[in-house]
Formats: C-alpha cells, structure tokens, sequence
C-alpha cells in the first residue's frame, strides 16, 4: 500500500511540475498559432465577375436542362479590353431548339397562307353569289312595269318575287359582310400565331447572344481560380451554370480573399496584420485586413466544391489588401495566410 501511494505521489508531482514549468503552456500557443494558417485566393480589386451563362432555358414546348457548359473561347489572363469586346464564348447546345423554332415558323405561316387562300376563295364566291341575286333582284323588278300587260293576279305575284329577290340580295351581302368578319378573325388569330412562332426566334436569339460574354466597359481580364481543377480557368473547361470563370478588373490591383473557420474566429480578434504566401512558393507578403463578412457560410459554398471533406463546416470571409501591391501574386492563384 504505501508503494502504491509512493508512486501516485510521484507521478502527482511530475505534473505539476510540467504545468509550472516557465514559457511552456506560452511557447506551446505560439507554436500552435504559428502553424495555422487559412485557405484563401488572390483576385481582383476593383473588379466585376463574369460568371457561365445559365444553361437551362425553354423556347415554345422545347427546352433544354442541361446545367454544365463548355467554355470555348477566352480571352487571355492579364489582357486589355475595350467596352463591347468578346471576352469569352461558350458551347450554346442550341441548335435542335434552333430546329424547332424554324419548323414552328414555317408551320404557322403556312397555315396563315392556306387559311389566306381559302378565306379569298370564299369571299369571291359569296360576292358572285350575291351580284347573282341582285340580278335577279334588277329582273323581278322589271317584271313589276309590266302591269297592264298581264292580269292583275300575275303582276301581284311578280311584286312578291321582286321583294323576295331583293331580301335574297341584301340577306346575301349580310351574309357575306358576316363570313368576311369570321374569316379577317381567323386571319388575325394566324397572323397571333405567325408572331407568336416568330417570338420564338426573338427568345432563341436572346439565349444564344448570353452564352458570348461582352465586357461592359474598358479593363483588364484575370482568370478566375477553378475550384475543382485547382488551377486558374482554362480554355475548354467545362463548368456548372452560374460558376465565376473571370473577372473584368479596372486596373491590375488585387487583394486576398481567404476563410475563417467559425471554430477559429478569435484568431481574428485584435489581429490586422496577415502574411500571405502563394502554394507553391515559400515568400510570404505581408497584408493587412480591411473587413470581415458579418455572417458565416459553408466552405463548400465559398469555394464552390461541395465534395470537400469540411464542405458544411461554417467560416468567415475575410478582406485583406497589400501594403504594396505583389509582383509574383496574380488574380486566381491559390494562397495560404498565417498571422503575422
């Protein structure tokens, strides 16, 4: 028993003296603070985003759901661009709605033309019909001078087919008036669909001319980071709809945009000062925080890769710019940042 109570003495007394030993529990914090470092990018500063067109869309009863798309044309990293220039061009997956389109305008004008075909047949027929009866109409009457000539009884019955003739004739204009304002209602409803079938070219056109990207004033492009390849965007990459494949800039300035994790926000507290160091080198650049977003967001959101291990763990944005600006750090690499 008293050997047992020895050794519990002596092991009581080894911890103690590590927990008081001077600078330890300090050194251990420092070292740990010195090892941390945070997930981050390089972009833009005074920068717009140019994002992949959407790739789902619908014209009449076609319409496409395909959510990724191929970038075909890009302007290169770094160059100069005019308001109105291409900057990039995408696959436009368009060409059996074009099909569909075509057949819808040839169908409803084709319809408009034959129903235009019969509609003047009919009418010429009802205007033939009706000249018939104002003949006979002009004859009944002529039949009613005759009075004196026939007995009394044939001119009466000649005066009931004048007045029978002419409620034929006018009935028959009537009629015709009628069939004429039927047949210019089903000429308008053709000519509805004649411009609804030619709306379909006007909405396929629009759909095409989104999916080439136009700078909208005068800049510089920087290729974005592609998250999942784990390099700048590239001519040929396919990407999701919506994805960030470039950025149209004002000027070449940059700044770092890196994560947080919520679980090590008070790394923050106090801290201005950054060094950021690009992957694969080893200088560091020093940089100073300019803003924190307020609230949190999943990892895989931020960086846009949903398969990452951390994917639903939370983290903060953080905003830092150069105290001058990088010579060897350029919009869409890939960076790591330490506390200074």
């Amino acid at each position: 028993m008293n050997a047992r109570i020895a050794l519990v003495v002596a092991v009581l007394a080894g911890c103690t003296n590590t927990v008081a030993t001077p600078g330890a529990p300090i050194a251990r914090g420092a070292a740990l603070r010195a090892e941390l470092a945070f997930d981050g990018y390089v972009v833009p500063l005074n920068a717009i985003e140019l994002r992949a067109p959407q790739n789902t869309f619908r014209v009449g009863n076609w319409n496409s759901d395909s959510s990724w798309i191929k970038l075909l044309e890009l302007v290169d990293d770094g160059e100069t661009v005019k308001a109105g220039d291409v900057i990039a061009k995408f696959e436009f997956p368009g060409d059996r709605a074009k099909t569909y389109v075509l057949e819808q305008i040839r169908s409803a004008e084709a319809q408009r033309d034959n129903s235009g075909i019969t509609q003047e047949a009919e009418v010429d027929r009802l205007k033939a019909d009706e000249r018939h009866k104002r003949l006979d109409a002009e004859r009944a009457e002529l039949d009613t001078q005759r009075r004196g000539v026939v007995s009394e009884r044939d001119w009466e019955l000649a005066k009931i087919s004048y007045q029978q003739a002419v409620f034929d004739a006018d009935a028959s204009g009537e009629h015709r008036d009628a069939v004429k304002r039927a047949l210019q209602a089903e000429s308008a409803f053709h000519d509805r669909n004649v411009d609804r079938a030619q709306s379909l070219q006007t909405r396929y056109d629009t759909y095409s001319k989104m999916f080439a990207v136009h700078a909208t004033h005068d800049g510089v492009v920087r290729h974005a980071f592609h998250k999942r390849r784990g390099r700048k965007v590239e001519k040929g990459d396919g990407m999701p709809a919506g994805m960030h494949f470039a950025s149209l800039a004002k000027d070449k300035k940059v700044w770092v945009q890196f994560f947080v994790p919520e679980a090590q926000y008070n790394e923050l507290e106090g801290a201005k000062e950054f060094l950021v160091e690009a992957t694969t080198a080893t200088a560091s650049v020093p940089v100073t925080v300019e803003r924190i977003e307020e609230f949190p967001q999943e990892l895989g959101f931020l960086k846009n890769a949903d398969g990452l291990p951390n994917a639903r763990e939370k983290a903060y944005v953080v905003w830092a710019t150069f105290a001058a600006q990088p010579e060897k750090l350029s919009a869409g690499v890939e960076v790591r940042v330490r506390k200074r």
